[in-house]
């Protein structure tokens, strides 16, 4: 899968900040769709073709923890795979991650977000050829 083709979902209520990854991860060529609360992701019908969701652990209307939780649910009732979530705070995050989640800490740089996106996709695209 080429980039073009990855679609990345951002939701950060800090609309610059959001703004911002956007237009990054677009001139880098992947699809962004930008959304600054929850309760607008959740009602989004192109949730199915979201392959990363990057989303801020405090949202204003709910946490990025139950975002990421209630969107993987709705995406394995339609029989879909979890998608990656990379967590990004202000505040103090957990130093472990799994293969499904990644943080980053504010302030962070646009390259380092850059460089966690490749790396999420490159992982995935390494387990799709182990298997």
């Amino acid at each position: 899968m080429s980039q073009s083709s990855k679609h990345i979902l951002i939701v950060d209520d800090e609309i610059a900040l959001g703004q911002i990854c956007q237009e990054l991860l677009t001139g880098h060529g992947y699809k962004a769709t930008l959304h600054s609360c929850a309760d607008d992701v959740l009602k989004d019908s192109t949730l199915s073709d979201v392959d990363l969701l990057i989303t801020d652990v405090g949202l204003a209307d709910k946490s990025g923890y139950d975002l990421a939780n209630e969107l993987n649910e709705r995406l394995k009732k339609n029989s879909k795979s979890e998608i990656p979530v990379i967590f990004i705070s202000g505040g103090i995050l957990p130093s472990v991650s799994n293969n499904n989640c990644h943080y980053l800490e504010k302030p962070f740089s646009i390259y380092s977000l850059l460089k966690q996106v490749q790396t999420v996709f490159g992982d995935l695209t390494q387990k799709k050829q182990a298997s």
